[in-house]
């Protein structure tokens, strides 16, 4: 988007960084400076006003319904008179900035998926400054170069902080579904604007592969070259089938990331017979070219710590591969084993006793068994157990305290905190369950590093797809052998690919264990040695333990070596940021 400072005091940007600016003036002044920066060129940026506002949009804005392009002049409109309407009745990767001119204010709205993330810093002078990367928001609002200890010291212990919360002291992020209002002089105010529950929502009535289809078109139109990250997956073949149904298929390059040295991971066969079906063009790239903690001279500056950093060095080298060149975009399927309930939680039978399906209790009760292979009392203490979480506090995995020393506190809130505590979800702990894991894939989603500066399309955590997860019932999806029945059944009779029905998944585990084993030294130096030893977040002696199990192939362990290898990685990246 087009970096912004909202009512200005004083105009202290280099001239040389702010040479594609515009301004937004009335008669009492200026009131708002936008550069265009990089990152936004070669995006859709569109100024407009009238009589009752100013608005700049970023990204692409569809209506609900058959995803045809929307003007941004109308749902600007719509905004002005409801901004929860905007969500309703259009969705896309999208942001929008809107001056108010009769009260005087900005409203700040981002697709309620987290496509197009927004980050906000209110200066010292009282200006807010407005980007979409990170690293432009320091460059050009001068802001210090500082980690913000307490959110890495709650990622470090539980894996999630706050959901306005990034790892750079100062720098906050507009959380998917929120919209902000702000008035100079006044703390920013954060409203709902999207919700992934409403009570009285109806089942979803179209197919799924027809909401993923129009997805794709939507998304995906004018895109000259599309790279499809294809396992042979479920969620992989469902965008094939896709692409093939939208005519896209032919400017498509399906990549399938394999390791030749694991009969679990090398899919490569399946993945080209879904290519080859699809009729689209098949390449393959091994996990082992260049392994995971494979070191790194200069970490890119990202929003917050993820493990997505542990891989910099392989996603370097994709890059540098030419199977995906600048010309193209990524597309992959991020999202959809989360968002369609594989594995099912314990308590989803409990949806369908809510529901008064009386029948559909015993079946889910005896599939959850067989499933996970558990006797069936053993399911119903874990169903049990279930009911009283997810009530708004975040899905949070503790770290091991031998490793990361206790007394940090969790974080107190959730991206949908409110939303869990309704009284009509009470009594659904299938459906909470569904909405956690949910804000933990669009908080995950935030950090991109890959091929190319873009960011890649995710289709299952847009919009439509989302809601038509939120629509089907808990109950109805998974049986006794599989799981994300809507996305296998509606895929199959569209396609009829038989792998849709495999119940083994792909093992990259055995990668990561290799690449602590190649690179030991460097692994425990950064880990046990590094900034979060300096400031006691990670025993070393602890952490020098599990490290060395790892290199053994043990891989007890591996979720807090990941979280500290990647706040390594973050914090050298904030470093060299500048």
């Amino acid at each position: 988007m087009a970096y912004a400072v909202l009512q200005p005091s004083m105009r202290q940007e280099p001239a040389s960084q702010l040479a594609h600016e515009r301004v937004w003036a009335t008669e009492a002044g200026c009131v708002a400076v936008f550069a265009t920066t990089d990152s936004a060129r070669g995006q859709a940026v569109t100024f407009g006003e009238d009589a009752r506002a100013a608005w700049v949009a970023n990204g692409r804005l569809f209506a609900h319904g058959d995803g045809a392009r929307a003007a941004a002049a109308d749902v600007v409109r719509a905004a002005l008179i409801d901004y929860e309407d905007v969500s309703r009745r259009y969705w896309g990767d999208y942001s929008l900035i809107i001056y108010d001119k009769r009260s005087d204010d900005f409203l700040v709205l981002m697709d309620p998926c987290g496509q197009c993330p927004v980050f906000y810093h209110q200066a010292a002078d009282g200006a807010m400054h407005v980007g979409d990367t990170i690293s432009e928001l320091i460059t050009l609002a001068g802001l210090p170069q500082e980690p913000d200890a307490h959110y890495l010291s709650q990622y470090a212990a539980y894996g999630c902080g706050e959901p306005t919360q990034t790892g750079w002291q100062g720098i906050s992020l507009l959380p998917p579904g929120f919209a902000m209002r702000w008035k100079r002089g006044r703390p920013p105010e954060l409203r709902r604007a999207w919700s992934p529950w409403n009570w009285h929502r109806r089942r979803a009535s179209r197919d799924f592969i027809d909401v993923l289809t129009m997805v794709q078109r939507s998304m995906l139109d004018g895109e000259s070259k599309i790279f499809l990250e294809l396992s042979g997956g479920i969620d992989s073949t469902s965008l094939a089938v896709g692409l093939k149904r939208t005519e896209l298929h032919r400017r498509t390059v399906a990549v399938t990331h394999f390791d030749p040295a694991r009969a679990s991971s090398n899919e490569v066969s399946i993945a080209r017979a879904v290519a080859e079906h699809c009729g689209i063009e098949h390449q393959t790239y091994p996990l082992l070219a260049r392994l995971p903690f494979t070191p790194f001279e200069r970490p890119p500056a990202v929003p917050r710590p993820g493990t997505r950093l542990c891989f910099l060095a392989h996603d370097a080298g994709f890059a540098q591969s030419g199977l995906a060149d600048g010309g193209g975009v990524m597309l992959n399927g991020h999202g959809g084993d989360s968002l369609y309930l594989a594995p099912p939680p314990f308590s989803a039978f409990i949806d369908a006793v809510t529901g008064l399906r009386a029948a559909r209790v015993a079946g889910a009760l005896r599939d959850l068994a067989i499933q996970y292979r558990l006797p069936i009392w053993t399911v119903l203490a874990q169903a049990w157990r279930e009911t009283a979480k997810f009530f708004g506090e975040p899905a949070v995995q503790p770290a091991m305290t031998s490793v990361v020393p206790s007394g940090v506190k969790p974080p107190t809130i959730g991206l949908y905190h409110d939303v869990l505590r309704h009284a009509s979800l009470r009594l659904k702990p299938g459906r909470r369950y569904q909405i956690a894991i949910l804000g933990a894939s669009l908080e995950d989603g935030l950090v991109h590093i890959g091929a190319g500066s873009r960011r890649p399309v995710m289709p299952f955590l847009s919009q439509p797809v989302i809601e038509h997860a939120l629509r089907s019932p808990i109950e109805d999806m998974f049986s006794a052998d599989h799981s994300r029945l809507p996305v296998r059944r509606s895929v199959f009779a569209a396609s009829g690919l038989p792998n849709l029905w495999r119940t083994d998944k792909g093992d990259i585990m055995h990668s990561a264990l290799a690449g602590i084993k190649a690179y030991h030294a460097h692994v425990r130096e950064t880990c046990a040695g590094g900034w979060c030893a300096a400031r006691g977040l990670v025993d070393p002696d602890g952490m020098a333990k599990l490290i060395k199990r790892a290199a053994l192939g043990y891989p007890v362990g591996m979720v807090e070596i990941t979280r500290i290898y990647s706040i390594e990685m973050f914090v050298r990246g904030l470093a060299g940021s500048a």
